[in-house]
């Protein structure tokens, strides 16, 4: 029976190949556009999906000064307090430490490689979900300078050959034990590494005194990612009512002190990955769920449309069918076989467009990876599961796409359509013209939300940022050796600065567009006892503000002639000067006291303008700019544009000269800080490619119709033609109805459009202006393509000889 079905299938579809291609057409492309997006959807659900029932949680910090008016959060907490609470709470098996090791070099074969490293404790392996190819997890972690490697880090460095046991030089001096191995098959978590060292080592390299000063008194040193993990049963509700108030009974003076109010709080470690919370993640990736289910709605959305344009077609062609269908009936078929007969070609017709979508992902593969920053091959989309997956999804939406049709089609009494009395009714056609108003309903918003994001990075990209980002090239030096590079920093500096082109050098810490030491506390001048306020602090040189081209606004610049500047003078921007209460001016003088030695400590000798120094997605927060040798890493040089090449090779041959076998990193201003903008134009590019789609497919479903709606209209184009009517006015006539439908659809589509958009734009601190011009232009652009789309078929059937018109049946 099966077969028989088949057999009628391929039968009509041979008949209307026009109709049947435009069918597999969209289906085609709604179904790529889902398995891409299913891959990238599954790919970011599979993160830390091995935590679920280990009961593993993130201790997080909620820190508020008195002087802000939002809390601070952070995926990382003080020392002390893992341990407090493994030792007090009895829901709690285990606390483990983490902490992130930035830029330490990997000395092997003569090269120096930079890995991803984590600090880890003894327990990790008992807490965390990974499992090891080589070595005893219960004792990998034990000893102080023992280290375990990634698969893919263990090959590079030893081929296929065993790793165990092996030295490994980090730091040019420090010898490490391989003391384990990460098995291949371990599932991905957000703690990603290619080396993991003891967490021993720390103390051993740090000393007694200062590894156990932290872990005895950092209550507000929230440096320390922990982990909990609970007993089994244990309520985690329960556990997080016991550690919130943690900080205050352990430290509540030093909190009051500094004007903080600190609570902990938990966050499962299934959630961290795609659910940071605000809370982030220094140990490895953080996913985006909002932007996991935009791509999920996204490709939803254009399945529909694609359904939606088979459904039109087949109900539209069901009065060409209806003889069929009353013949059928009346040679004994019943209504339940001709279901499965339409059901059949339904699902035959999506069984075709797997196989074309099967094309395009192919060629679209590449494309789709620039979209989402993934580098997905063939393979992925070839393995088992997912290739069962789409069998069934197609199944799926054949037999619910080809339902309707054929619950209409099957529903036709024999006596009527054989009599010729048959008509597909008002129901079927108001239908149709709701589902078209559906599919150009989507197309719109997408087009919006596509000019909408465009029109942000461009009024981002356009704005004046303050400091003055073209012709500074900015050599990073945080990967060489950190004493050479403490030690030789001026002499580094003075190098970079004899080339004739260079105009002036700054070291500093930061750069616009990479983070300073975000959440210092300060306690202005004048302010009352136990209040603060939370500033970023930017360790410079006394060159920094004349390289970057800032204008201060009072007071006046570093001067390096003066020791005094060195020791406690700082520059703070207008917005600290305003969140201490006083003006520019007033600020000058003024002391801003930390309770951190290294920390943004002395007196204020100038003020700079504000200016932007992250992306215009946040608002300008108050910073301080302070001399401190010690914590300097990167060389900004102003040049000359005339000499943009001699100079970055004379800095090249510098950074030979001071760091050799070091690999030379240089990057300019301008363009590294417009990579800030990466998501926008990520974002911008996916509703450009993903409206362009569902344009196409709106446009493949209004084709098909507006070819069958002509052709019903055959003979009363003859007839309206020989009775003296234009070519424009027929062309006009059999327009009108799906221009309506087109209208209608805008109408829908822009309240939801500017809801949408409107609260999209309401997560930058810098938003352009939501005004008309995206709409107009997303209606004209629907209006256009609905016109050509249709017209093609108005103009044949308007200029075609009236005669033949007149004979068509």
């Amino acid at each position: 029976m099966l077969k028989h079905h088949l057999l009628i299938a391929l039968r009509t579809l041979r008949r209307r190949p026009g109709f049947a291609a435009l069918s597999v057409v969209g289906l085609a492309v709604g179904f790529a556009c889902c398995l891409l997006i299913a891959r990238f959807v599954a790919d970011e659900l599979g993160y830390d999906r091995a935590f679920e029932g280990r009961g593993v949680y993130r201790l997080v910090s909620n820190i508020q000064q008195s002087g802000d008016a939002e809390a601070q959060h952070y995926g990382a907490v003080g020392w002390p307090y893992g341990r407090i609470v493994e030792e007090t709470v009895p829901e709690v098996e285990a606390a483990v430490y983490l902490r992130a090791v930035p830029d330490l070099p990997i000395t092997h074969a003569g090269e120096h490689l930079y890995e991803d490293i984590v600090w880890a404790e003894a327990d990790f392996f008992e807490t965390f979900p990974v499992a090891l190819a080589e070595g005893d997890p219960a004792t990998a972690l034990a000893s102080p300078f023992s280290v375990v490697l990634s698969d893919s880090l263990a090959r590079r460095l030893y081929g296929e050959a065993r790793a165990l046991g092996r030295t490994l030089v980090l730091n040019d001096s420090l010898g490490f034990t391989v003391t384990g191995v990460v098995a291949r098959s371990s599932p991905k978590l957000h703690v990603a590494f290619d080396l993991l060292a003891s967490f021993g080592t720390l103390q051993a390299l740090w000393g007694p005194e200062v590894f156990d000063g932290r872990m005895d008194g950092g209550w507000l040193d929230v440096n320390v990612v922990t982990y909990l993990r609970l007993r089994r049963g244990a309520n985690a509700e329960a556990v997080a009512r016991k550690v919130r108030d943690l900080p205050a009974e352990q430290a509540g003076e030093q909190l009051r002190e500094w004007g903080s109010t600190y609570h902990l709080g938990l966050q499962p470690a299934e959630d961290v990955y795609l659910h940071a919370a605000g809370y982030g993640n220094d140990l490895g990736p953080q996913g985006d769920a909002g932007r996991l289910r935009l791509l999920a709605a996204i490709g939803a959305f254009i399945l529909l449309l694609a359904a939606i344009n088979f459904v039109n077609l087949a109900t539209a062609r069901a009065g060409e069918r209806a003889k069929e269908v009353g013949v059928r009936k009346t040679v004994g078929s019943g209504r339940g076989l001709l279901v499965r007969q339409f059901l059949a070609e339904s699902v035959l017709v999506a069984a075709l467009a797997l196989v074309v979508a099967a094309v395009l992902v192919a060629a679209a593969l590449g494309l789709f990876n620039s979209l989402v920053g993934k580098a997905y091959s063939l393979a992925d989309l070839a393995a088992p599961p997912f290739v069962l997956g789409a069998l069934g999804a197609t199944a799926l939406v054949g037999a619910l796409a080809g339902l309707y049709p054929a619950l209409v089609l099957a529903s036709f009494r024999p006596a009527e359509v054989l009599k010729g009395s048959f008509s597909t009714g008002r129901r079927g056609t108001a239908l149709r013209r709701g589902l078209v108003v559906v599919q150009f309903a989507v197309s719109v918003v997408l087009v919006v939300a596509t000019l909408v994001v465009l029109a942000q990075l461009r009024h981002m990209q356009r704005q004046d940022l303050g400091f003055a980002g073209d012709q500074v090239l900015v050599v990073n030096a945080w990967r060489s050796p950190g004493q050479e590079r403490a030690l030789q920093t001026d002499a580094l500096k003075q190098a970079l600065g004899t080339h004739a082109g260079v105009r002036s050098v700054s070291a500093t810490y930061a750069v616009p567009g990479g983070d300073g030491w975000p959440g210092q506390i300060a306690f202005p001048e004048g302010w009352p006892e136990g209040e603060s306020l939370v500033v970023e602090y930017f360790p410079v040189d006394a060159d920094y503000v004349r390289t970057l081209g800032l204008e201060l606004v009072a007071g006046r610049d570093f001067d390096a002639a003066l020791q005094t500047d060195d020791d406690e003078a700082l520059l703070i921007n207008e917005a600290t000067a305003r969140a201490a209460g006083r003006t520019p001016q007033e600020a000058v003088g003024k002391r801003f006291p930390s309770p951190g030695s290294s920390k943004p400590e002395g007196v204020v000798v100038g003020v700079v303008k504000d200016y932007h120094h992250h992306g215009l997605q946040e608002a300008i927060r108050p910073a301080m700019y302070g001399i401190n040798p010690a914590s300097l890493g990167l060389f900004a040089l102003r040049f000359d544009p005339a000499q943009t090449a001699a100079v970055r090779a004379h800095a090249e041959a510098v950074w030979e000269r001071f760091f050799p076998g070091y690999a030379f990193r240089a990057e300019f201003l301008d363009e590294a800080f417009a990579a800030q903008y990466e998501a926008e134009r990520r974002l911008a590019r996916t509703f450009a490619v993903f409206a362009g789609l569902a344009v196409f497919v709106a446009c493949l479903g209004l084709f098909g119709l507006a070819a069958y709606v002509t052709a019903q209209r055959t003979k009363e184009v003859g007839v309206r033609k020989v009775l003296g009517a234009s070519v424009a006015s027929l062309v006009a006539l059999l327009s009108k109805d799906f221009v309506v439908l087109v209208l209608v659809s805008f109408g829908v589509a822009v309240p939801v459009a500017w809801l949408l958009m409107q609260r999209w734009l309401d997560g930058f601190a810098y938003p352009a202006a939501l005004g008309a011009g995206p709409f107009v232009l997303a209606g004209l652009l629907a209006l256009a393509v609905a016109l050509v789309a249709v017209g093609v078929h108005a103009l044949r059937a308007a200029t075609a000889d009236p005669v033949q018109s007149l004979r068509y049946e």
